[in-house]
Order: C-alpha cells, then sequence, then structure tokens
C-alpha cells in the first residue's frame, strides 16, 4: 500500500507539472522576452502562422490610420502571416524626454496580447509624446525583438498633419510614418545584419544595421527624417534586403526563443523526471520485497544432544 501511494504521488506530482506549464505557454509565456534584443526574433516572425500587431498610443498622439494600413499590408506582404490590427488609446503618461526603461515598464503594463501565443506572434508598437532620450532625432525605435516606440510628435513636427498615403502631395504624416513603421519592422525582422552575415556589401558601416541604398526603406535617413526631401521618403525594402530576408528565414538563429519548441524541451525533462521518480520507487519496492523473503539465520545457545 505504502508503495502505490508513492507511485501516485509522483504521477500526480508529474501530471501538475505538466498541466501547469501547459497553461503557462498557452497564454503565451516567453521566457526572458524582455530581454530579447532587435532582430533576435526574426526568423520565427518569418515562419508561417498569424502576427497581431498591438497598438497603444497617449492621448493626442493617436497613429495615422492610412499609415497603419499601409503598414499592415506591407507587414503581410514580407512577413507571410496574416495580421491583425489592435488599437487602444492608453493611458500613457506625457514626458519629454523618453527612456528605454520608460517604453519596456508601459509595454509590461499595457500589453495584452503575449509575444509568442502557438503559431501567433505579437508586435507590439506604442505611440508617445516627447523625444527619444538617447536620440532626439529619432522618429522611431525598435527597442525588445517584438516591440517599436514611435515618437508621434517628432513626426508630426516635421511632416504636414493629414493627408493620406496616396495623396499627391510629395511629403506628409502619413508617409512619414508609414516610412517609419515599415523601417522599425525591417529591424525587427533583422534587418540588416542584426542575426545573420549578409553576402551582399550593402551595410552601411557608418550607420550600423541599416542600408547603403537611399531608395530602400533601412535606409539610416528615414530614422532621423527632417523633411526638405523633393520626394517622399521610401517605404520598401531594396533587392538586397529582400534577399536578405530569405537567409533569416531559413536560421536557425532566435528559435531558441520560439514557445512550442521550448515547451517540448521542457515537457520531455519533466516526464523523464517522473518515469524515473516511478522507476526508482519501483525497484526499491523490489529490493524491499527480496530483502523480506531471505531466510533469517537466528543465532542462541547451542541445543545439547
Amino acid at each position: 500500500m505504502p508503495v502505490r501511494r508513492a507511485i501516485a504521488a509522483v504521477s500526480i506530482m508529474t501530471v501538475v507539472c505538466l498541466v501547469s506549464f501547459v497553461y503557462s505557454y498557452s497564454k503565451g509565456a516567453v521566457k526572458d522576452y524582455y530581454s530579447t534584443g532587435p532582430g533576435e526574433m526574426g526568423p520565427t516572425v518569418l515562419e508561417p502562422g498569424k502576427m497581431t500587431v498591438e497598438v497603444d498610443y497617449q492621448p493626442g498622439y493617436a497613429p495615422h490610420d492610412d499609415a497603419l494600413v499601409q503598414f499592415k499590408s506591407r507587414a503581410e506582404n514580407y512577413s507571410g502571416r496574416s495580421v491583425e490590427l489592435l488599437k487602444t488609446e492608453t493611458a500613457i503618461p506625457t514626458m519629454q524626454n523618453v527612456t528605454i526603461e520608460n517604453v519596456v515598464s508601459y509595454e509590461k503594463e499595457f500589453r495584452r496580447s503575449p509575444p509568442v501565443d502557438g503559431d501567433r506572434v505579437s508586435i507590439y508598437v506604442i505611440y508617445v509624446g516627447g523625444k527619444f532620450s538617447e536620440n532626439s532625432d529619432v522618429l522611431a525605435a525598435t527597442y525588445l525583438s517584438l516591440s517599436i516606440v514611435v515618437f508621434k510628435s517628432e513626426i508630426v513636427r516635421y511632416a504636414p498633419q493629414g493627408g493620406m498615403c496616396d495623396d499627391i502631395m510629395i511629403v506628409n504624416e502619413c508617409k512619414v510614418e508609414r516610412s517609419a513603421l515599415v523601417h522599425e519592422f525591417g529591424h525587427v525582422l533583422g534587418l540588416v545584419g542584426l542575426v545573420y552575415a549578409s553576402p551582399a556589401d550593402h551595410e552601411d558601416p557608418q550607420h550600423p544595421s541599416h542600408c547603403t541604398n537611399e531608395s530602400c526603406v533601412m535606409h539610416h535617413s528615414i530614422d532621423v527624417y527632417k523633411g526638405g526631401i523633393p520626394r517622399p521618403p521610401p517605404y520598401a525594402f531594396d533587392r538586397d534586403c529582400l534577399d536578405d530576408l530569405n537567409i533569416i528565414r531559413a536560421s536557425s538563429y532566435g528559435k531558441y526563443y520560439l514557445k512550442d519548441q521550448r515547451f517540448d524541451a521542457v515537457v520531455v525533462i519533466i516526464a523523464a523526471a517522473g518515469v524515473s521518480g516511478i522507476a526508482a520507487v519501483v525497484l526499491w519496492d523490489r529490493r524491499r520485497r527480496k530483502a523480506s523473503t531471505i531466510p533469517q539465520v537466528l543465532s542462541g545457545p547451542a541445543t545439547p544432544p
């Protein structure tokens, strides 16, 4: 009876562990997500599946709707995933200088979609006023592997507000914002040279992780667009960047963070531990039983003849 109870206890513990991990990972738990950097999830984003783009914004700094629609189209085209847009006005505090620590804390508080959930990945985009503390000229930045911050006040500072991305007007808010979003999405995917070595010599040595081609959306000028250019900023990857996406897609880098693969490894470990525990209990029981069947020789005074 004690052995049966021990086996039952080990079995129950194994099942409880498995259920807890299934629940945790079904919620999209990704270990150490907030320590991941731009591009590290690129190979995962480029796998087949679905994508959520969760957009939170401060009151007064809403994204341009047409820029989001155009960005959604580009994201679907480049990733091969179907994209769902979720836009929410959020009570994010206003500040003059925005740090990475600020936006990470906001994301931890307001993000609703897990970074990875089965075959779905979630890109978190946060729109804020103020300037980036590390570079006041930056329009947007990728601060985690699946997270982008857009400094909306800087975009409208250098581009006429309103309009649509298809307007004849050379430069407007929509076109600049669209380019900034696609540019940062390129960093999410790993461009340029973030998680791979490109066979093409197109990474700008003066501006690492950016393309040398001024007609490519990954050119560094998109980061710090100041207007005055007699043409709208580019919003598409050039041939070299498109070829690089195929290299990233075939790469195994970053797939450590895939929830499902790590979950399989954890399940194997827990199952092995549970089976080992049960086997140990059974082996102990057999030895105990064997020992109990060995005849015992009792010592005592010899019987007189």
